[in-house]
């Protein structure tokens, strides 16, 4: 039997899952190739990428106009020296304390024996694993970047004692998984905090379907401090190249470790590796929202920490600078709408 050409392959896999998914899936354009000097970001990284720019933009799903005001338009937008777009997003909060004040997790959902076993949709094709207890990353972007061989995470700690997990931290735990899944819960996609077999995460080809990505819980790790509350690359979720992996959060630059702070930035984070840009204005690069209360709004690709109610966005509020639909977006890097409204509340995975 002769080989399948690449392009005939993608081209079967796009009908196969656009029947899955029953929504269109554009296969994306290979990348270019490049080798710049430096990462860079702004009016730099357009001059760097150059005549290459339309090729980088097409994959994104923009054209060469539409990349370049994000780069213009955002300073947390950078490009690595393989062209590939990720946010450094700068946006900290010292201060503990949530939108209506709070400062301490709400009591546990579910025992805190299974703070661990956490699933929010067990058997779905597609995983957000949030890692809470620790991780190590090597040969990925980030180790080439910030040049570390190997970047050894610690876990979430708000007690200074990081390899055992207090009440109040399980407690947490289970705050942020149940934030997180609320957001992700129109998708097809089980919000895990139980570490998953590595073939669940990692898309070992353009014909699997059952992969995800990892959200890294830790502290800042950039020598010097990145003076963020995370970073991750953008529309990399279905790639089979765990290079661009994981997103991070860093819990000590977000309230030291406050359950909503910390939900929000991962569901941000998360976000970004779907393939989501940021919901700013003319004259801000994040939206804090609008109004107060329990109907203070904010969009989740803005800053949600200071309202109660964050959701996806399309641009439907004052002065917005990016008209995207979050659930297009979302679904074109093949995390799909579910079909149904899941009836029985988020529960953990008992063994």
């Amino acid at each position: 039997m002769k080989p399948i050409a690449s392009s005939a392959l993608r081209a079967i896999t796009t009908a196969v899952l656009t029947a899955a998914l029953g929504t269109a899936v554009a296969a994306k354009p290979d990348f270019p190739t490049l080798d710049l000097p430096q990462a860079a970001s702004g009016q730099k990284a357009i001059e760097m990428l150059g005549e290459r720019l339309p090729a980088v933009a097409r994959w994104y799903g923009k054209t060469a106009d539409e990349f370049a005001a994000i780069l213009l338009r955002d300073d947390t937008a950078r490009i690595d020296r393989r062209g590939r777009l990720h946010y450094v997003d700068t946006h900290t909060v010292e201060l503990a304390g949530t939108a209506d004040g709070s400062t301490a997790a709400q009591a546990s959902a579910f025992p805190l024996d299974q703070t661990f076993l956490l699933h929010s949709r067990p058997g779905a094709q597609r995983t957000i694993y949030l890692d809470f207890d620790g991780h190590t990353a090597t040969n990925t972007a980030w180790n080439d970047s910030y040049g570390i061989a190997s970047i050894d995470s610690p876990p979430y700690d708000i007690d200074g004692l990081p390899f055992s997990f207090s009440q109040t931290e399980l407690e947490r735990i289970q705050g942020i998984w149940q934030r997180v899944a609320e957001d992700y819960a129109p998708f097809d996609v089980d919000v895990t905090t139980e570490a998953p077999p590595a073939d669940v995460l990692v898309r070992s080809s353009n014909s699997d379907l059952v992969f995800g990505t990892r959200v890294v819980i830790t502290q800042d790790f950039v020598p010097g401090g990145c003076g963020c509350g995370g970073f991750a690359y953008l529309g990399v979720f279905d790639m089979t190249s765990e290079y661009y992996k994981p997103a991070y959060v860093f819990y000590n630059r977000l309230g030291s470790g406050n359950e909503k702070y910390v939900a929000e930035a991962v569901s941000h984070e998360a976000g970004h590796n779907v393939g989501l840009n940021h919901d700013g204005t003319a004259t801000s690069g994040y939206y804090t929202g609008h109004g107060s209360g329990e109907t203070g709004w904010a969009p989740i690709m803005g800053v949600g920490y200071y309202q109660s109610l964050v959701q996806w966005s399309k641009g439907e509020y004052p002065g917005a600078n990016n008209q995207e639909d979050d659930y297009v977006v979302m679904q074109s890097n093949m995390l799909p709408l579910r079909a149904t409204i899941m009836a029985t509340p988020l529960r953990p995975r008992r063994r």
